[in-house]
């Protein structure tokens, strides 16, 4: 293939792909004017369902169906949300009591967006989570549309469904989601089962204690899923993650959830175990000793303070780097961490100097005052 042929074929390649962004703009933007003028035309229908929920008056079937029929055009669905949300923040409470009423329309709606696998349907899934957020107890069409679609090939659909599970409230159907994506392994990720279950509205204190009564039924990613929505969204399962820092048998990625837990939620009864965890200079061990060094940032006292500075002299990089911004975080002063930075382990005083020096480069960036210019 001589160098004219490729050049050709570098061309062509560049203008369809310049041809191609072309025609994608202009579908966008004849699909925002499409959307807008469906818009226009949703909002008085909306306007008038809103008013008659206001006056305590009945939505009637037809209006429902009516405006059901509209929704099952992805545009329009579209523009009901834009609508939707400007209704929210004129009057959040009639909003609200508007979309109850509309809840037949939406369990109709659940029939058409069945069939689909593609960004349609996730779509779907995430508008029923946004707009039944809290109501605590599950409508039955909607709960077996939002399961059906755990099973669903596309990752979006599978997430956006947990997520209005978690968001509707209901801790039974989302107890069971959950063992459904349990029972499917590689079907999700810790993390998104995290992020899905941060907006849950409804009885906490009751999910955790169905969380705990399933535990064991989980599998790790699972497992590590909620141990980190617990940390996340507001502790008080102290007793439960205790047993993790003691279990020498459990799995890793768990006690270092554990370990995280106790450095945002303070408590006396952990801080001798994670003295003990960072103390542990083991070479294998190294994950369970850095992490310790940050969580013990959130704790005081001479036995802590002196169990960071030790851990200073680890072979481990990441040990000591977080044990020196730990010491930093604390507070100390060069005074106090004369021993450490005058001592022979140029590594330990070099790492902690710096730490300092960007603590006081910090503060100096905060008092400094502005530049004032004056001119004759």
């Amino acid at each position: 293939m001589n160098i004219e042929t490729v050049i050709y074929s570098y061309t062509t390649i560049c203008c369809g792909m310049i041809v191609f962004n072309i025609l994608c703009s202009v579908h966008r933007i004849f699909q925002e004017r499409r959307i807008l003028r469906y818009g226009y035309r949703l909002e008085v229908l909306m306007r008038d369902g809103l008013r008659r929920i206001i006056l305590n008056e009945t939505l009637e079937a037809n209006e429902r169906n009516g405006l059901g029929k509209r929704l099952k055009n992805t545009d329009q669905l579209v523009a009901f949300d834009r609508v939707m949300q400007q209704l929210l923040e004129e009057n959040e409470s009639a909003a609200r009591r508007y979309l109850l009423a509309l809840e037949p329309m939406f369990e109709i709606l659940c029939s058409h967006y069945r069939t689909g696998e593609g960004v349609e349907t996730a779509f779907y899934c995430y508008l029923l989570g946004r707009y039944f957020k809290g109501i605590r107890k599950m409508p039955p069409k909607i709960g077996n549309f939002l399961r059906g679609r755990l099973y669903s090939a596309s990752l979006y659909c599978r997430q956006n469904a947990i997520g209005a599970i978690s968001a509707i409230g209901d801790q039974a159907s989302l107890l069971e989601g959950l063992m459904i994506l349990n029972r499917r392994p590689g079907s999700y990720h810790d993390k998104s089962i995290s992020e899905a279950l941060l907006p849950f509205g409804g009885d906490r204190a009751a999910l955790l204690e169905g969380f705990w009564s399933h535990f064991e039924g989980y599998d790790q990613p699972m497992q590590l899923a909620i141990l980190n929505y617990i940390r996340l969204s507001g502790g008080g399962c102290d007793p439960q993650m205790l047993v993790f820092l003691d279990d020498e048998t459990a799995d890793t990625e768990l006690r270092l959830a554990a370990i995280r837990y106790f450095g945002r939620y303070p408590n006396a009864e952990a801080k001798p175990r994670l003295i003990k965890l960072l103390s542990d200079f083991r070479y294998e061990r190294w994950e369970y000793a850095a992490v310790s060094a940050t969580s013990l940032a959130a704790y005081s006292g001479h036995d802590v303070v002196e169990a960071l500075k030790a851990a200073l002299y680890s072979r481990d990089w990441y040990v000591r780097y977080n044990a020196s911004g730990s010491l930093e975080r604390m507070g100390l002063d060069v005074e106090q961490l004369s021993d450490v930075l005058s001592g022979s382990d140029r590594y330990a005083s070099e790492i902690l100097q710096y730490r300092l020096d960007t603590r006081r480069a910090r503060q100096s960036q905060m008092t400094e005052p502005e530049e004032v210019l004056v001119y004759d």
